[in-house]
């Protein structure tokens, strides 16, 4: 099968400022500009840093980034060293105390926050689960998640209730079509008892991105300031930014880092920082008084840290976000996964104008304002199954049905006529 990177090489440059025109959704007789070329033709000599996306148009970006070879190697190199130096070696614990604490400076530059602020944990789920078990819960609390949250941490939540006898309700975020509809829905669930409020910084079933300043501002007046809020910003770290609205924010590197798995981080906001207690006890997360040798907790959000992890990964993941900054800076590399999700949008909007999409499917009435778009499709399992075999990577969603297709900055225009192209066959 042919890629469609060699096809698109192969277009003289005027003919690829009309397919750029065409996909971007200018209008006859607009041109599109020479800077535009210059960051698709960026994106493809990018992408040869990234073997997992080799001869396939990949659109799973929310469910599992893939790693480009700087970072794969940072981890072979930083497992080689150990090593060879002795795991448990001084020089080796001198190694890995500079790289995790290089990765905890990279990701405070990132979301602006003091590197104390961050506990480096393995997953999203376990920084969401320090965050929902730390709270000091009275019976009668209320905790307020929308109803677009992962299974995840909706099974968290339901432990915490059962334990500490609290109020678990949820909101209808699933049926917002834009952050102001969201936002009602909120403001008629949040109550005076609410403690903290759990929700998404970008919806992993629908795409829509949560307004954080505004809800909190909501939370704040509703409760008298009581209510924290926790943010699961697994779909949104990595590619937008997370304005600091919020007490707590979860994320992996796995997703739109493009990162290893099995590795994340929850970071804790000052003010918070004293409300929350740890969750997990370990040697990463305490230290030893002098001179009296009383074991304490240590200061910042490290006390939320448990036992040894692969701190190799750690490596891995400062070296995935070094590649991602080469190409460009967030703003960029947000407005080019933007761009992409509009394109996207526009050929299924053209779709449904022209009666092409099955029936019962349903295009988002927006443009996504990060990088996911759903199809809701009556059957999205059997689309995604057809896909695969064309070498387009997608994903379906339980609830609502849908076709969930994310969009990065490394997507490719040849991606994006690859996937409608095979959705066309899918359907027909």
């Amino acid at each position: 099968m042919r890629s469609g990177r060699s096809v698109v090489a192969l277009l003289a440059p005027e003919e690829k400022r009309l397919l750029l025109a065409e996909w971007l959704g200018a209008q006859p007789g607009d041109r599109v500009s020479g800077t535009a070329l210059i960051a698709e033709a960026s994106v493809y000599a990018h992408r040869r840093l990234f073997p997992g996306l080799a001869g396939k148009s990949y659109f799973n970006y929310g469910a599992r980034g893939p790693m480009p070879l700087p970072a794969l190697d940072a981890i072979r190199q930083a497992l080689d060293t150990s090593e060879s130096i002795g795991p448990f070696s001084h020089e080796a614990l001198v190694f890995y105390e500079h790289s995790t604490e290089s990765l905890r400076q990279t990701l405070a530059g990132i979301f602006s926050v003091a590197m104390d602020s961050i506990a480096l944990t393995e997953n999203t789920t376990t920084a969401c689960n320090i965050a929902l078990w730390g709270i000091d819960w009275k019976p009668g609390d209320h905790l307020l998640l929308s109803d677009c949250e992962h299974l995840s941490a909706i099974a968290v939540a339901q432990a915490v209730r059962d334990r500490c006898g609290i109020q678990l309700t949820s909101f209808n975020a699933s049926q917002a079509a834009n952050g102001a509809e969201l936002l009602e829905a909120f403001d008629r669930a949040v109550r005076p008892e609410t403690r903290l409020v759990l929700v998404s910084h970008v919806l992993w079933n629908t795409g829509l991105v949560t307004p954080l300043a505004s809800l909190r501002e909501i939370a704040t007046e509703r409760t008298a300031g009581r209510c924290q809020v926790l943010v699961d910003g697994a779909q949104a770290a990595g590619l937008l930014d997370a304005e600091p609205e919020w007490d707590f924010y979860a994320f992996p590197a796995s997703k739109w880092f493009c990162g290893p798995a099995g590795v994340g981080a929850l970071i804790v906001a000052p003010e918070a920082l004293e409300r929350l207690r740890p969750v997990f006890g370990g040697w990463r997360g305490a230290a030893i008084s002098e001179p009296d040798g009383a074991v304490r907790w240590r200061d910042g959000a490290r006390r939320y840290e448990a036992g040894t992890s692969c701190q190799a990964l750690y490596c891995g993941w400062d070296a995935s976000i070094r590649v991602q900054r080469e190409w460009g800076d967030s703003n960029v590399r947000v407005t080019r996964a933007r761009e992409m999700g509009r394109a996207v949008w526009n050929r299924l909007t053209t779709m449904r104008e022209n009666q092409e999409l099955p029936p019962g499917a349903v295009v988002p009435a927006d443009p996504p304002g990060a990088g996911i778009l759903t199809l809701r499709l009556p059957d999205p399992e059997a689309v995604v199954s057809r896909l695969e075999v064309e070498g387009v990577y997608v994903r379906s969603i339980p609830y609502p049905a849908s076709l969930r297709i994310c969009t990065h900055y490394l997507t490719s225009c040849a991606d994006l006529q690859r996937l409608t192209d095979a959705l066309a066959r899918a359907w027909h």
